[in-house]
């Protein structure tokens, strides 16, 4: 089951799989959103992102790779994996373990950059680890923006899980693009941004833990796709 993760995730960085959104018109999130954030906002603020473009980058890149990860493999199985058969426990195995391994990896990435960077004083440990549990934080929602369930399965507070990750996601990475920005803007008063960025870092942790309230449920119902469905679909009827 390790290896079927593994070869599911590497799967989607083949050609043919990261030219598949433009196919579907993704456009925003497979073009717009990262030209934007990479080029477009450090042109900006192009005498600022002199001293804060380490940082930005260190900051950014990972979140942005969740994001194309988070959509070409939303949460949940893919129908076809419901025609083979497969117990709830190896169901559960894969589903947990894709959700974790997609907020790992580019955490690792990030860790790895920032460590770097930390270490030939492009930032100091408090920016490190502001960006990586902020990062922590943002990826563990990310990987909630999209799934596989059919809106007939999705109940109650459930159907607003979409709504809350998007939500918790956009206020996530507006601050985490701004961050490096506004740490060299305000590097005479480093004690201000300081407190200014642990109050949205307990903001993003609330955020987060409401949205993975529902991860129980998307979990489960992604475990058991045809008796959930099929209860809907009675239901329905009557």
């Amino acid at each position: 089951m390790n290896r079927k993760i593994w070869r599911d995730y590497w799967k989607i960085w083949r050609l043919r799989q990261i030219t598949a959104p433009w196919k579907e018109r993704a456009y925003f999130t497979t073009l717009w959103m990262p030209v934007y954030l990479l080029f477009v906002l450090p042109c900006i603020w192009i005498e600022t992102m002199q001293e804060a473009a380490p940082v930005y980058y260190c900051y950014l890149i990972p979140v942005l790779w969740g994001t194309f990860t988070a959509h070409r493999i939303p949460f949940g199985l893919p129908k076809i994996a419901y025609l083979i058969p497969m117990s709830a426990a190896d169901r559960k195995h894969y589903l947990v373990g894709m959700y974790w391994l997609k907020v790992a990896i580019p955490l690792t990435f990030s860790l790895a950059a920032m460590l770097t960077v930390r270490f030939l004083a492009w930032m100091d440990w408090y920016e490190f680890f502001f960006g990586i549990l902020m990062q922590l934080l943002l990826s563990m929602v990310i990987q909630l923006t999209a799934d596989r369930l059919p809106a007939e399965q999705k109940k109650g507070t459930l159907a607003h899980v979409g709504a809350w990750s998007i939500f918790a996601m956009c206020f996530g990475t507006v601050f985490l693009a701004t961050a490096p920005l506004w740490i060299v803007i305000a590097e005479s008063k480093p004690a201000n941004y300081r407190w200014a960025f642990a109050v949205i870092l307990c903001l993003q942790a609330l955020l987060t833990l409401k949205c993975m309230r529902y991860y129980g449920a998307l979990l489960k119902n992604s475990m058991f796709y045809e008796s959930c469905l099929k209860t809907t679909v009675t239901e329905r009827s009557k």
